[in-house]
């Protein structure tokens, strides 16, 4: 899902997927994180993906920029990877979004410094 090489912004030819994701990545920073926000995952997998991911985005702040670095399809799922910064540290998210509209995974890790 994340592949760590591509650092480039690419055109972003879906904002509103974008804005999506951002409003995902705010959730997440208040903990916010539920089931209904995925179209198939474990159940017993979001509370724990809700915690720690929480703990790591509550942190930071607001986000300050948000960049498509890279996108695809897996099956019937847009793969969308994005650079995120926010005032202390950048963020590589890696999501699917299902043909309802909604996660199908979400992967947030540190960017490492370059």
């Amino acid at each position: 899902l994340v592949n760590p090489t591509p650092r480039t912004p690419i055109p972003d030819p879906d904002p509103g997927a974008t804005a999506y994701v951002r409003s995902v990545l705010d959730k997440v920073a208040r903990g916010e994180l539920g089931l209904a926000d995925f179209e198939f995952v474990r159940t017993t997998l979001v509370p724990r993906m809700s915690s720690v991911y929480g703990r790591l985005l509550g942190a930071l702040g607001p986000i300050q920029r948000m960049e498509l670095v890279d996108r695809g399809e897996e099956g019937d799922d847009r793969t969308l990877v994005y650079l995120v910064r926010y005032a202390t540290a950048s963020m590589r998210v890696g999501v699917k979004i299902g043909p309802g509209g909604r996660l199908t995974n979400l992967l947030i890790m540190k960017e490492a410094d370059r």
